[in-house]
């Protein structure tokens, strides 16, 4: 099809997170410690794009000419999805970055907030795994999962990502912080969370004939890391604490979004008892990355719509690529026409959570 082919090759380059983490993490992350009362000054990737140019680009493309409903539904609703991502991406370090933000990813609601409390004030019933692996001996373990798993991928350290791994899906590459502690537990989820989902998504939509998969659909964040979190649950590696991180995602997104300065959040995440300084710094420049990115509060929100989502239908055709949980109805009708084939790859690790830890699955049931 000429428009998937257009669109693809006008937005594929398009990944926020290569543009949105800071170039300049160590630098600032020394600065900072040396002087708490410092405000780290992030720089970032440039990015020579007129967004202006790039929406008419856009919206010229020959949508009209489909005449299947579904799928011309699915292509407006994704080239409005990068319309909006073009105005986040181009004002990255911009005061306008924030707004963009919200306009794109939204904003923790009440009940977000609500939940992330209820979570925080669990009491923990198991002692903290140890974090005494560092990057090096983690990329082994990493390497040594996906030999097992028989799927193309290589794995790097590097000094430029925020997070402890992430996958660069168009290199099939998954990045290791070089600075970051693991546990075996925390390797464990990782291998679920970026191989499990974020790398397999990229190789099921390799095996579409369209490419829009790769591209991704609207909400495909909130999907994408709902599922992965979900996955980490569902192989048996999460505990309560990483629940609770999650929940520090969404106060912290709160408390940026209410005016409180780098080191007021970082101070708040500091006196928790279950992360680390490092860990603290690692969250809140997650959080104020970019100019303020309130990406980090979907995850608590879509782990708790896929869990619901799961206990009433199949999740299967939602790792077909980069897809979107609110389009999963058009997705099944468009495997069934033969429009996009059944995704190759799918988890196969699924373990009892409520026999294997009672307290979780009990949390995890009561958030609203």
């Amino acid at each position: 099809m000429q428009l998937d082919s257009q669109l693809y090759k006008l937005a594929r380059n398009l990944d926020t997170l290569h543009y949105v983490n800071p170039t300049n993490i160590a630098q600032e992350k020394k600065r900072f410690f040396s002087r708490r009362d410092y405000e780290p000054q992030f720089q970032y990737r440039p990015l020579k794009i007129d967004p202006y140019e790039f929406k008419e680009r856009l919206y010229r493309l020959p949508v009209s000419q489909l005449t299947d409903p579904i799928v011309k539904d699915l292509y407006r609703k994704v080239i409005d999805n990068y319309a909006t991502k073009i105005e986040l991406i181009t004002q990255i370090g911009r005061d306008q970055f924030l707004y963009n933000s919200l306009r794109y990813y939204g904003e923790p609601s009440t009940t977000d907030i609500a939940n992330a409390h209820f979570i925080l004030h669990a009491l923990e019933t198991e002692p903290q795994p140890e974090k005494n692996i560092d990057a090096k001996a983690a990329l082994i373990h990493f390497q040594r999962a996906i030999e097992q798993m028989q799927i193309p991928c290589k794995v790097s350290l590097s000094s430029k990502i925020v997070s402890k791994a992430m996958v660069d899906n168009g290199k099939k590459l998954l990045l290791i912080n070089n600075s970051a502690q693991f546990s075996t537990l925390d390797i464990e989820a990782l291998i679920e969370h970026e191989i499990g989902v974020h790398l397999v998504t990229t190789l099921n939509a390799d095996q579409q004939a369209l490419k829009v998969l790769h591209l991704g659909l609207p909400g495909n964040t909130y999907t994408q890391e709902g599922l992965a979190i979900y996955r980490e649950l569902m192989s048996g590696n999460m505990n309560l604490t990483r629940l609770k991180v999650l929940a520090l995602r969404v106060i912290a997104v709160d408390k940026m979004l209410k005016g409180e300065r780098f080191n007021d959040v970082f101070q708040y995440l500091d006196s928790s008892t279950f992360i680390s300084t490092s860990e603290a710094f690692a969250l809140t420049t997650r959080v104020f990355r970019g100019g303020g990115f309130t990406k980090d509060f979907l995850y608590l929100r879509g782990f708790r719509d896929i869990v619901k989502l799961s206990k009433t239908r199949k999740l299967d055709n939602l790792y077909l690529g980069k897809t979107g949980k609110s389009l999963l109805d058009s997705l099944d009708t468009l495997v069934e026409q033969g429009i996009f084939s059944k995704p190759k790859y799918l988890p196969t690790k699924t373990i009892d959570i409520q026999t294997k830890n009672p307290v979780l699955s009990y949390l995890i049931d009561s958030i609203k």
